[in-house]
């Protein structure tokens, strides 16, 4: 199974379980940094981990909610993932909220994957446009290669890569 495959389904498991377990009551607190936590983060990242991590032991792994660690750092192929990215919104029964999971390479995005209840955005300038909007019942939205070489000579003012 190719890398997007794997990442598209482990989102789509993933947020099969978010959404089961949204507006449920659930635990939540917060952590050490002040951010919030909810007994749903902890199971989204499982979940993904198991998937992701599971199926590519040698990639390294990057969550919000797992600790980090230095064997991360030697790892040509590295997953990061936010469980549910939006959590003080998700804990209090609001739409902002997604299932956040990529795949980077030499330190450069490779595929990403997004899930979520609410309308998914991309952000352009001041600007906040829709990328797609994805329900659980429907498939995640994933993108391969999201930031393509550019040529130094091509590069307009406004490019802020």
């Amino acid at each position: 199974m190719a890398d997007a495959e794997l990442l598209h389904e482990a989102v789509r498991e993933a947020g099969e379980l978010a959404r089961a377990l949204f507006q449920q009551k659930i635990k939540r607190w917060t952590k050490s940094d002040g951010s919030p936590v909810t007994e749903a983060d902890l199971a989204v990242d499982k979940i993904l981990k198991a998937r992701l991590h599971g199926a590519r032991p040698d990639y390294g792994w990057l969550s919000e909610e797992t600790p980090d660690g230095p064997e991360r750092l030697g790892q040509r192929k590295v997953w990061i993932v936010d469980p549910i990215d939006g959590t003080r919104a998700f804990a209090h029964g609001g739409d902002e909220w997604c299932v956040a999971a990529a795949l980077l390479v030499n330190g450069r995005p490779k595929t990403f994957a997004l899930g979520g209840d609410a309308p998914i955005y991309q952000r352009i300038g001041d600007e906040r446009l829709p990328m797609r909007q994805t329900r659980f019942s429907q498939p995640p939205f994933v993108v391969q290669d999201p930031t393509p070489p550019v040529s130094r000579g091509s590069e307009s003012p406004h490019d802020h890569r």
